[in-house]
Parts: C-alpha cells; sequence; structure tokens
C-alpha cells in the first residue's frame, strides 16, 4: 500500500506560467516509517501528469528528495495549457513496482488557473493630499518598462485649472520632467507585476482646495506606441476633510467598506463637496462664494445637502445598473434600491428648492449696504413739449432729441 508522507507537497491550483514541485512519499504502513523500495530506480517510481483531456503533458521517473521514500518532480505549466474546470481536472499519478513485485498507485487532482493580475486600480477618482505635504504618485503594470531596449516613462504634473502650466517637482525644484532612466523614478516588483513610483517634494502642491493632473507617458520598449496616462490630485486642507466627515455621516450611515462598488471613497466625496458648493452658487441670487468662505458659515448644512443630492444621484445610477429580479418556481428574488433612493433624492431637492434662496436673499440683505432701486420710464405720450408737427424742427435737432427722450 502507498501513503502520502508527512512531507508531500500536492498542488491544489496551479497557474500558467509558474513552475510547481510535486513531493510524494511511498510507504507500507499508515505510521509512514517503513518505505517502499523500487524494484529498478531507473524505472520507478514512475509518474505521468495527465489535463483534462487524460492527454499526457508529462512523463518520467520520480527523483529521490531527502528520506528514503521520498520523491519529488517539478513541472512548468505553460503560458497555452489547458484551463481546468470542476468537472475536468488534471491528474498527477504515480505509480512504483516494489523490490517484492508490489504495486502501489498514487493519483492526485489539481486546477490549472490563468495568470491572476493583481495590477487593479485604486477606485479613487482623484488622489487626495494635504496641502504642502509630499505625496507619492504611482502606477502600476503587467510587463517590467524595458529601458535597455528603448523603453521610457516619464511623469509630469500640470496645474488643472490651466491648459498645460507645469509645476517643478524635481528636487529642489530643478525640473518639471522626471523620469526612469535617470533613477528618479523608482521601480519595484509587485506580485506579479510592477510598481513605478515618486514622491513629490513637500510645498508643491500648495495651493489649499487646488486640482492638479499628474501626466505619465509610457513607452514599453523601443516598437511600443506611447501611452499616456493620468491621475488627477486635490490638495485639501483641514476644513474639506471636516466636511468628507460630516457628509458621509449623512449618506453613509451603513459605512459601506472601502473599496467595494458601492462605497464612497474620500475622493468622491470631496467632488461632491464641490458640486454641492455650484448648486448654492448658482441658486438665485446667484454668488461665487468659495468653499473657505462658505465652509464654516451658516450655509454649511446646505453645502452638505447639496452634495448629498448630488452624491446620492451618482448611487442610484450605480443601483440601476445593479438591480436584478429572478423568479423560479418556488423563490422569487429581486435587488433594487433605486427607487427608495429616488425618494431621497427629491425630499433632499425640495428641500434646496424651497430653502437657499430665501436664506440667501435674507443673508445678502443683512450683511450688505448696497442696495437695488428701479424707476419706471416717463413714457413717450407725456413727453407733449417734445412732440412737434413735422418739419418745424431742422435734422440737426434730432441727436439731441431721441437723447432727451431716453431713447439714446
Amino acid at each position: 500500500m502507498a501513503f502520502l508522507s508527512e512531507s508531500d507537497d500536492i498542488p491544489r491550483l496551479l497557474t500558467r506560467g509558474t513552475s510547481q514541485v510535486f513531493r510524494i512519499g511511498f510507504f507500507t504502513d499508515g505510521s509512514k516509517t517503513t518505505p517502499l523500495i523500487p524494484k529498478d530506480p531507473l524505472r520507478y517510481p514512475s509518474y505521468e501528469i495527465l489535463d483534462p483531456n487524460g492527454v499526457a503533458v508529462q512523463t518520467g521517473v520520480l527523483q529521490a528528495d531527502g528520506g528514503v521514500g521520498e520523491y519529488a518532480t517539478t513541472w512548468t505549466v505553460a503560458n497555452d495549457a489547458m484551463l481546468s474546470n470542476p468537472n475536468n481536472r488534471y491528474q498527477f499519478k504515480a505509480f512504483i513496482v516494489t523490490n517484492t513485485n508490489e504495486q502501489a498507485e498514487i493519483t492526485h487532482e489539481f486546477d490549472v488557473q490563468d495568470i491572476v493580475v493583481t495590477a487593479s486600480e485604486d477606485r479613487s477618482q482623484c488622489i487626495l493630499s494635504l496641502v504642502s505635504r509630499e505625496l507619492r504618485v504611482q502606477i502600476q503594470r503587467t510587463e517590467r518598462i524595458d529601458i535597455a531596449n528603448g523603453g521610457t516613462l516619464a511623469l509630469e504634473l500640470i496645474l488643472g485649472s490651466t491648459s498645460g502650466k507645469s509645476v517643478a517637482i524635481g528636487p529642489q525644484g530643478t525640473s518639471t520632467i522626471v523620469t526612469l532612466d535617470n533613477g528618479q523614478i523608482q521601480e519595484v516588483e509587485f506580485g506579479d507585476s510592477y510598481l513605478y513610483y515618486y514622491t513629490i517634494p513637500a510645498g508643491v502642491l500648495s495651493t489649499p482646495n487646488c486640482a492638479y493632473v499628474s501626466l505619465w507617458s509610457v513607452r514599453q520598449n523601443i516598437a511600443a506606441a506611447e501611452e499616456t496616462q493620468f491621475q488627477l490630485i486635490r490638495s485639501v486642507d483641514g476644513p474639506i476633510l471636516n466636511m468628507t466627515v460630516q457628509l458621509r455621516q449623512l449618506i453613509d450611515k451603513f459605512q459601506k467598506q472601502r473599496g467595494r462598488v458601492q462605497a464612497y471613497e474620500d475622493s468622491d466625496l470631496v467632488e461632491y463637496l464641490d458640486r454641492g458648493l455650484e448648486i448654492v452658487n448658482v441658486t438665485y441670487p446667484i454668488t461665487a462664494w468659495q468653499m473657505s468662505f462658505i465652509g464654516g458659515s451658516q450655509f454649511n448644512s446646505f453645502i452638505l445637502l447639496a452634495a448629498a443630492w448630488y452624491g446620492l444621484n451618482a448611487q442610484y445610477l450605480m443601483e440601476v445598473d445593479l438591480a436584478f429580479s429572478f423568479s423560479g418556481q418556488t423563490v422569487t428574488l429581486d435587488y433594487d434600491h433605486a427607487p427608495m433612493l429616488a425618494e431621497a433624492i427629491n425630499r433632499f431637492r425640495d428641500y434646496l428648492s424651497d430653502s437657499v434662496s430665501p436664506a440667501k436673499l435674507g443673508f445678502i440683505r443683512a450683511t450688505s449696504s448696497v442696495g437695488n432701486f428701479a424707476g419706471k420710464p416717463m413714457g413717450f405720450r407725456a413727453l407733449n413739449r417734445f412732440t412737434f408737427p413735422m418739419g418745424t424742427f431742422s435734422s440737426g435737432d434730432i441727436m439731441q432729441t431721441l437723447s432727451n427722450i431716453g431713447i439714446l
């Protein structure tokens, strides 16, 4: 009889393009102390690896590994190896004929999966940075940039409010572009991908509540086309971060786990606050308030409600995408949060429509010493002294007459 040894290392899941060592042992008893001795060590124990169709992809003789009765072999999974499924799996079979002419066989099933790419992007649509603090920006690639073969990687920082004004990000503000080949951009392996990063020095992102764009120019090698990737960066101060917490308390009482599609990232909340400020500003009477002014005023709650209205609309569209309905013979399953979100959105909209404009009018009247007045212009018929028979005044008087009656 053959028993798996305690030191056996039989994989359950392999990945294309990787190598795996199979370790196995042959023993006569359950205590695994008496090994089976092969009749011909040059022929036994033999093994074969079968794909899901039963075709042998590798055969040979196991090599001694460690103590007597312990054996091992290595298999490299091809990049185009057949993928398995629960009904059709790979098999590793080992067979031995002992010196007493006994036969034993061990069979083990395992799976082969495709290459797992861990270079998933952050769900955040924008990178947040505290004002004047240093910030690490990075990109992730599944292939290494081949510098020796003409590959390039460069980073540039642009003011988001301009058409292309670059910001000095090199050491001591020496340059507006940093590159990989001069060692400024760093490279590290990260799982089955490569991470490239650069730390923007402190003091560069010095303007509060300002938008920047990090622009990456990538060429994999000399034969590849140049790619451009960009990331939005937003410098924020303490009051903005405080308002993101207040906004999350309003629309995310469930505290959804970050990284999930339904969750609110901090960058999402900052975007909602910006749009909320715009909504308050365009509500009559039109204003041009900045977040630094309005964030700490009595209009703070209106900003939060307008931001919540905007954010819930984004959440509503996502829930429309996620909604589904299933009906079976005995089971009915529905998932649709959109109607409840629509009700909340309408409540917020009605409150903002009824409250923001009167509050702004009252605030402006209370804090402004400048008023507006209007008068009704005199009708032309009342200007009798400017009514003349035709031909009683010269053509040179016409401009003065039009000016007197307010036409010019």
